[in-house]
């Protein structure tokens, strides 16, 4: 989905563990929204405060009552 395409990331935070976390754009497509859509990523409870994290739980929801992705249990 990024290979060769324009990145930009905002930094939102910084994890328990040092790390940044933040929303990455691929050509202003929002690629955090994409790979929970899919099931291939999941949205920290303990770590997302934003209000946007709602949505993102609702997409991690979906994709595993659809069994996509990672999701196929």
């Amino acid at each position: 989905l990024a290979s060769g395409k324009e990145i930009q990331v905002e930094p939102m935070a910084k994890d328990r563990n040092g790390r940044t976390v933040g929303i990455v754009y691929v050509e202003n497509n929002n690629l955090n929204e994409r790979i929970v859509s899919e099931g291939f990523g999941w949205v920290e409870r303990q770590e997302c405060k934003e209000q946007f994290c709602e949505d993102g739980w609702r997409r991690e929801w979906n994709a595993k009552a659809a069994h996509k992705g990672l999701c196929t249990d």
